[in-house]
């Protein structure tokens, strides 16, 4: 089983080398790789030539500037395998990558595709694993509602892809969104190696941190999920009408959640984001899910590990603030902003150097207890209800040590 690993190239001086190494550093050989220097005006080129000098697997070509789509798409027409990997010129692959995602494939024959699990690299290096893995039984109904894996974290049939058609260079963002989008809507069967191989490698002008392009371009995957794709000829029949609709309100919501996270991290007021979706409402949002998802995006920016909340909480608490009164506002979720801000800060105190210990700890005491209360069931109703005022003063116990804890943090980060 051969691999064609796709690497489109712009100006990438600064990483590429990193990128092949990894490449070359794989234990699994049967590989080629094509880069495509798409109009770099620095030693993008040059550092390649190198590497073709020291491993003849490694071919490049070069073209005006069109892209990364556009990039990625001369070098699907020039791949000489049938497995393709598209991996970007500022990513990394761990040793095991290829060896482990072709295993999978090899032992099961069926598979059109494998996704591993990726994590991110901050600037200083620290690893921001992704634990979510997404259903590979039904990889459409997820990729109607969101991306889900970064471009890297999967190998996929070259025959599929001549079927779905190429990468869309109509798109700023979310062209592999669209793309995975479209191999799913056909139908392709996805396998799932449940280990970290790919690092997606956090940089500060990334095209997906342009917060209202990116929520432009994903209103459009989102909408096109959830219904017919003319490009897509004979999808898979429970796919060929997208995912049902009635799904689409609370996923703009989501979806915006996540852009204003970007806005957050970069110091900018994200309420003018919802004056695009003024129609729009959904009373039903999860408060746990904004605060993970602002979580998430809010440290991209400026390529921040999740540790590092605790010094940025101090310079996005108004901006946050004033979004999640008016997101709750205009969703019409009852309680929103207050449950939202309560979970973010437990997440922010999880994550946090000095208090991560001190929860998990929490944690395992509130399992200890859910232990206990199932065990109870069936006791009389007045002890049940003694065991339940007994864990709701817990709750209120915990919550005001979170709450001291995190104005502790605050201070801490506005003396610094």
């Amino acid at each position: 089983m051969n691999v064609s690993v796709i690497i489109p190239a712009y100006n990438a001086a600064n990483t590429i080398a990193d990128t092949l190494e990894s490449l070359i550093a794989q234990t699994y050989s049967n590989w080629e790789a094509i880069v495509v220097d798409d109009g770099s005006t620095d030693a993008t080129s040059e550092i390649t030539l190198g590497f073709i000098g020291r491993d003849a697997r490694i071919r490049m070509i070069q073209q005006p500037n069109g892209g990364e789509s556009a990039a990625r798409n001369s070098g699907i027409a020039l791949a000489r395998y049938e497995w393709l990997l598209f991996l970007d010129a500022d990513d990394l692959i761990l040793p095991s990558h290829l060896e482990h995602l072709t295993n999978e494939l090899l032992s099961n024959p069926e598979l059109d595709s494998v996704i591993c699990g990726s994590a991110r690299v901050a600037l200083d290096g620290t690893l921001v694993i992704e634990n979510y893995m997404p259903p590979v039984n039904d990889m459409f109904s997820t990729l109607a509602r969101r991306a889900t894996f970064p471009i890297h974290a999967c190998i996929v049939r070259k025959s599929l892809i001549e079927t779905v058609g190429k990468f869309d260079t109509s798109l700023k963002t979310g062209a592999d969104w669209d793309f995975w989008q479209r191999i799913a809507r056909k139908g392709a069967r996805f396998g799932v190696v449940n280990e970290v191989l790919s690092l997606y490698r956090m940089r500060p002008n990334s095209a997906t941190s342009n917060a209202y392009q990116l929520f432009k371009d994903g209103l459009r995957l989102l909408k096109q999920g959830h219904s017919p794709d003319p490009r897509v000829t004979a999808p898979h029949p429970d796919y060929a009408n997208g995912s049902s609709p009635e799904g689409v309100n609370s996923q703009v919501f989501y979806l915006l959640t996540w852009c204003a996270g970007l806005l957050l991290g970069r110091g900018e007021d994200a309420r003018p984001l919802l004056e695009t979706i003024k129609e729009h409402k959904f009373p039903e949002l999860y408060p746990d899910a904004i605060a993970k998802i602002i979580f998430e995006s809010t440290i991209l920016p400026k390529c921040r590990a999740t540790h590092t909340w605790e010094e940025l909480w101090s310079s996005i608490k108004q901006h946050l603030d004033d979004f999640l009164i008016a997101l709750e506002a205009q969703s019409l979720t009852p309680d929103l902003a207050r449950r939202a801000h309560i979970e973010l800060k437990k997440l922010i105190l999880k994550h946090s150097p000095t208090w991560q210990s001190a929860i998990e700890k929490y944690e395992q005491t509130i399992a200890i207890l859910e232990e206990q209360r199932r065990s109870w069931q069936g006791l009389a109703e007045e002890r049940e209800f003694k065991i339940m005022k007994l864990q709701e003063k817990f709750w209120v116990r915990l919550g005001l040590r979170l709450e001291r804890a995190l104005k502790q943090l605050i201070l801490k980060s506005e003396k610094s």
